[in-house]
């Protein structure tokens, strides 16, 4: 005899019984989500300064990285020590005209071997060039910012010292915003680069660059290097020859074309490549 069997929509599979003083659960999952910071230094006496107003300021920088990356930015005033640095992501550094001290120096480089990115931006001659002051910070990953300025007779916006740039290394995973036929506003200096540095961007085949006194330190079609990144420990570092890229001058001008560069850059260094 076979004992009756079971109504319909109540069968159940051997083996799959549940007790009746068990409850089937859903596995729940914990997701982490981790907010970037940024922190932008403006410590050293810098002309292009995220605390100005004007068109040396950085608020369209900072805008957009709160709201297209939604990542917290901070801006830092004194000095710099690895206590503070160790609480943020990526540091920016533009062109100071205050040294940098061999402590703070120090710091900085603590930072991005454990883990922290630099975004460090240089000047033309005509600023305030304190170059030594950002060598003492990358020189030793093989990033060398040069006292000279970056000309172009035929590619630039009225002034052969206010270059147009657009020869990129579209291999590399910080340039996934930009495309071969992409122009920035550039006006700064040149790199000198060695080792395990990859160059980012460099100036056009008519490109040059001088020094104060007017000698010829990039000759053209030399392609002049002014953007580099390299990875140090577990951090990494990009250098970019123009701080007034990422700043509010000529109407803006400046940093709506570098976005796209920066934009890639940040990411990259804040290991969201």
């Amino acid at each position: 005899c076979h004992p009756p069997a079971p109504a319909p929509g109540n069968e159940t599979m051997p083996g799959n019984e549940t007790p009746a003083n068990q409850t089937n659960v859903t596995p729940s999952t914990n997701v982490t989500i981790k907010i970037i910071k940024v922190l932008i230094d403006a410590s050293h006496g810098q002309y292009y300064n995220p605390t100005k107003t004007d068109q040396n300021g950085m608020a369209t920088l900072i805008e957009n990285i709160k709201n297209e990356l939604g990542w917290i930015v901070d801006i830092n005033t004194e000095p710099i020590t690895y206590e503070k640095l160790k609480d943020y992501d990526v540091l920016i550094i533009t062109n100071p005209s205050q040294d940098i001290t061999d402590e703070e120096a120090q710091a900085i480089q603590e930072f991005m071997e454990n883990g922290g990115g630099l975004f460090i931006l240089g000047e033309s001659y005509y600023g305030h060039v304190y170059y030594k002051s950002l060598n003492k910070v990358v020189s030793k990953y093989g990033i060398e910012f040069n006292n000279d300025e970056l000309m172009d007779d035929e590619m630039n916006t009225g002034r052969k010292w206010f270059p147009l740039v657009g020869i990129y290394n579209l291999d590399h995973p910080a340039m996934k915003f930009l495309t071969a036929d992409h122009q920035m506003y550039y006006n700064g200096d040149t790199l000198t680069v060695s080792g395990s540095v990859t160059w980012l961007v460099r100036g056009y085949e008519t490109a040059y660059s001088e020094d104060r006194d007017g000698n010829v330190i990039y000759e053209k079609g030399s392609r002049p290097v002014i953007a580099a990144a390299v990875e140090v420990g577990q951090g990494r570092i990009v250098a970019y020859g123009s701080s007034k890229a990422i700043s509010d001058a000529y109407y803006g001008n400046y940093i709506n074309t570098n976005w796209p560069f920066v934009k890639g850059v940040l990411l990259w260094l804040a290991h969201q490549d």
